[in-house]
């Protein structure tokens, strides 16, 4: 009795999600979650080092002193 009502449960499983692409959008769903998480990381570990390595040298090469612009200086430092 509970092999034929498992037979009959899975072939009703089966015909739904083939029906309504549960495994299509399933799969969308894990495939757009795992990119998310590989894009977070790239920019976490490679581009925003980069970035604050570049401006820190950027902000050191400037000419603009404290003393002279104070204002712009400020608002160039907080920027990068």
């Amino acid at each position: 009795m509970f092999d034929l009502f498992f037979k009959k449960f899975y072939k009703d499983f089966q015909e739904y999600t083939f029906k309504n692409q549960v495994l299509v959008a399933a799969s969308g769903f894990a495939i757009g979650i795992t990119t998310t998480d590989f894009i977070k990381n790239i920019i976490e570990d490679i581009y925003k080092p980069f970035i604050i390595f570049a401006s820190s040298h950027i902000i050191k090469l400037l000419p603009i002193s404290t003393k002279e612009y104070p204002i712009l200086f400020t608002f160039i430092f907080k920027f990068f």
